[in-house]
């Protein structure tokens, strides 16, 4: 069944208060376009409650206030055009059923897809955007071969139901956490992350093999996730590649394309030492961040402090999102395999890990994180 939205429920508690401290971040025209967009949502209901939404799931990264900046941000400003490419991602979630996917996906199948595609790291910026990356020699002929088979779909035009699982864990779990761990400033919420990506062992016959997934994850990107790339840094790339490039980039989504930044062997470390602590940059590039393609989110030492994170819990597999547990604790919940974040804590099988704050943590202006 099509995920329907509620006609009659209004927008969630709290959301004008929500509305105001975005507004109050922007200067005069942005503040202007973005009142228009809120206004024009909320008369064609776009801003009511999915009617698939679990009762005490938060609309983060759906149809929340951030997630309409975004959109706006992508159409320059255009309200009009805003609104109606809002419009078609959320039909394409109703034709997808996929907050309801969401929440049944098998975790091992969440966790393949989510090495497809730039991945979070655990890590911020020094901006506070979450920090992801990926690994092109993992798009290898076999991993292509799995990617490209009927039976994963591509009747909907713009990925599968699982690429836009994996999209989501960033829009609905990773960014609002971000912008708990950023805190309160004068800058607005964050909206999007900053992606990383090794291309040193690009070869020619790959590059060519990555034609249909470049085309679709942009594609995708652009449509129902827009803005939710801060900017690309392809490190390394082969010497062969500005050549390549020239061929590539009319795959790739015009806006996209644009926020890629190609750095080479000499320029990475210094560049990314601009934007990065050195303890989340990765050893490869000379930091200090013990990471390699398809690991888990390793959250860092400010974060696990801030959240009292018990060091023996490893991040939860599988797909994660914000909830309200009814006594104004915000709580997050896994796929299939039960792990659940409530009231502060992971429950995974029988073992428990608090991750709730001696303060509370405020999220969206409105909500807590981690109340004792």
């Amino acid at each position: 069944m099509g995920e329907a939205r509620e006609n009659e429920a209004k927008p969630e508690g709290g959301t004008s208060a929500i509305i105001t401290r975005i507004a109050a971040s922007l200067n005069p025209s942005e503040a202007t376009a973005f009142k228009k967009l809120v206004e024009r949502c909320e008369t064609t209901q776009l801003l009511d409650r999915p009617s698939n939404l679990d009762k005490n799931d938060l609309p983060s990264g759906i149809n929340d206030p951030s997630t309409l900046l975004r959109f706006l941000r992508a159409r320059t400003l255009d309200a009009e055009a805003a609104h109606t490419q809002f419009k078609e991602a959320l039909d394409l979630r109703a034709t997808t059923s996929i907050t309801t996917f969401y929440d049944e996906i098998d975790t091992q199948d969440f966790d393949e897809a989510r090495k497809l595609y730039p991945h979070w790291t655990g890590r911020f910026s020094k901006a506070g955007l979450p920090l992801c990356f990926f690994d092109i020699a993992h798009l290898d002929g076999d991993t292509l071969a799995r990617y490209n088979k009927p039976h994963q779909g591509r009747e909907e035009g713009v990925g599968t139901k699982h690429t836009l699982a994996v999209h989501d864990f960033l829009t609905r779990f990773v960014l609002p956490l971000a912008d708990v761990v950023k805190g309160e400033t004068a800058e607005g919420p964050v909206i999007n992350c900053l992606y990383l990506v090794d291309a040193s062992s690009l070869g020619l016959k790959q590059a060519w093999g990555v034609k249909k997934y470049a085309q679709e994850t942009s594609a995708l990107l652009a449509g129902s996730y827009p803005e939710v790339l801060s900017r690309v840094f392809v490190m390394n790339a082969p010497a062969f590649f500005p050549a390549a490039w020239k061929w590539i980039k009319p795959w790739i989504e015009a806006g996209t394309a644009e926020k890629l930044v190609f750095l080479a062997g000499e320029e990475v470390l210094p560049t990314l030492q601009e934007y990065i602590d050195a303890d989340s940059i990765p050893e490869r590039w000379g930091g200090r961040f013990e990471w390699r393609h398809g690991m888990l989110p390793c959250l860092g030492k400010t974060v696990k402090e801030m959240l009292q994170w018990d060091e023996a819990q490893e991040f939860p597999v599988g797909p994660l999102k914000w909830r309200d547990d009814g006594d104004g604790a915000i709580a997050c919940f896994t796929g299939s395999e039960n792990g659940v974040l409530r009231q502060g804590k992971v429950v995974k099988d029988t073992e428990t890990s608090v991750i709730n704050s001696a303060e509370p943590l405020v999220m969206s202006g409105e909500q807590t994180v981690g109340t004792a």
